[in-house]
């Protein structure tokens, strides 16, 4: 990937993660042009990011933690190469690790009940102790998305976060017959 290849994939995720535009939907088209990308003074970093092994994963695990990052948070930085390299670990064993960290958790905190609130999963992942990631399959898995959107629809700290999970969700794959293998053992 070269520089240009990397700020058309920046603009379609930024914009993605930040706004209305459907990166699945357009396939990541988007109407910058060679010359916008030529009159950039931030080229250098775009350069900078395109060296990189994987700069599409960098840019992705980037913007689901900071939707608002710049090029410049991103490019020369060691935190944003760190996150990218643990956010590859994660989605490279979602079953594996979803199953592990349910598991983990006390038996008072795998309930998907809305009745005192916030469910106890959603506690869990707030507190750090369950990744977006394994709460995305989760969700999938125990096919509590709806309840949840119908028993939290007003709830804001709901609504930011289902508006996290639905922009980053299509960017995840997992097998469910490898998540019903994993939490089964």
């Amino acid at each position: 990937m070269d520089g240009f290849a990397t700020y058309l994939e920046y603009v379609a995720l930024r914009a993605h993660f930040n706004g209305t535009y459907d990166y699945h939907k357009y396939r990541g088209r988007v109407s910058a042009t060679r010359e916008s990308y030529d009159a950039r003074r931030d080229k250098l970093f775009f350069e900078k990011l395109a060296k990189h092994s994987d700069p599409r994963g960098v840019l992705i695990s980037t913007f689901v933690e900071e939707p608002g990052a710049t090029i410049r948070d991103v490019a020369y930085s060691a935190a944003a190469l760190k996150r990218r390299d643990a956010w590859a670990l994660r989605v490279q064993s979602l079953s594996y690790l979803t199953a592990r960290e349910f598991l983990a958790l006390e038996d008072s905190q795998m309930s998907f009940s809305t009745r005192d609130g916030h469910p106890p999963v959603l506690r869990a992942h707030l507190a750090g102790k369950l990744s977006l990631e394994a709460l995305i399959v989760l969700l999938e898995y125990s096919k509590t998305r709806k309840y949840w959107d119908e028993n939290m629809a007003d709830d804001p700290v709901w609504t930011t976060l289902r508006d996290q999970i639905d922009k980053y969700r299509p960017f995840l794959s997992f097998d469910m017959s490898k998540v019903h293998e994993e939490m089964c053992r």
